[in-house]
């Protein structure tokens, strides 16, 4: 009585009711199967051991399903490892594509930097230029100045009450070590013209031959 009515209905509906927890692909998990065997055992000594019954072990060495059932479950396993190896390709690709995206910013990046450089140099280059004839143009616009300020204050002298003389000393200066030759002219006489010619040769401290028995020489 004891085997058949309590032994046999315990040892068949508690089992059942604990491995019914784990969902189906669950089942073909070991260490589930394991886990839900253990709580098993412990569940059935509860319930048995008041009647001097100890529980050893429960083992799950026989579990079938339905054989449509278990098709299903196959097809999904199936699918269900196709849908992880696409997974995995999927990953493989989105990896490549980074590695490759991050190879194109790399070469873009080393592109920019190179235009960076080349436009920073030219533009060194340019600034250079710019200043040195900024400078050169300054040197030029100074020495301008000077010139014309030294025209000025020559045109001042020579507007001047010393202009005169100043221009005959340069004049002397220019003719210095140079002949003078004073020609005859018709109706028997020395014509000069001018008397300009006069001073410069006192000028020159030539005073002899402004006296009038002076002959013309060379």
């Amino acid at each position: 009585m004891l085997r058949e009515k309590i032994v046999r209905t315990v040892a068949r509906s508690k089992p059942r009711d604990i491995f019914g927890e784990l969902k189906t692909e669950e089942f073909y998990v070991a260490e589930k199967r394991e886990a839900k065997a253990e709580a098993a055992k412990q569940k059935l000594q509860d319930i048995l051991g008041p009647y001097g019954i100890i529980i050893e072990k429960v083992l799950t060495k026989d579990y079938r399903f339905n054989a449509e059932y278990q098709k299903a479950i196959e097809d999904k396993k199936i699918a269900d490892q196709l849908v992880e190896k696409n997974k995995s390709a999927q990953h493989a690709a989105t990896e490549e594509y980074r590695k490759k995206l991050e190879e194109a910013k790399g070469e873009v990046n080393k592109m920019v930097a190179q235009a960076d450089g080349v436009f920073e140099k030219s533009k060194i280059e340019a600034d250079a230029y710019y200043e040195q004839q900024k400078f050169l143009a300054q040197a030029i616009r100074a020495e301008g100045e000077a010139e014309a300020k030294g025209i000025r204050e020559m045109n001042k002298a020579l507007a001047g009450s010393g202009g005169e003389t100043l221009v005959k000393l340069q004049v002397a200066e220019a003719l210095q070590g140079k002949s003078i030759i004073l020609l005859p002219v018709s109706e028997g006489g020395m014509n000069l013209k001018t008397t300009d010619v006069n001073r410069l040769i006192e000028t020159l401290g030539v005073k002899a031959l402004a006296a009038p028995e002076a002959k013309p020489s060379k």
